[in-house]
């Protein structure tokens, strides 16, 4: 999952969940957040470039994003 999140394809990680057996609260905490990335993903394009835009994706795939910006500003 960590990796995952590393490279911008999570909206978020939740901690504090008990997975296994989750309490009402912690179902509650899952519920909001799956709301709130609904509303991400609708509120985004229908493509993969928000992967690139996170704070996890800017710092760990910050040269892929530098590629990516030299290459549209030479091929623009």
């Amino acid at each position: 999952m960590k990796s995952f999140a590393t490279l911008g394809a999570l909206y978020y990680i939740l901690k504090g969940i008990h997975a296994d057996l989750p309490t009402s609260r912690d179902m509650e905490v899952i519920e909001s957040a799956l709301l709130q990335a609904i509303t991400h993903a609708r509120q985004t394009p229908a493509d993969l470039s928000s992967r690139l835009q996170s704070v996890q994706a800017q710092a760990s795939r910050s040269l892929s994003i530098h590629v990516r910006r030299e290459l549209t500003e030479q091929w623009n």
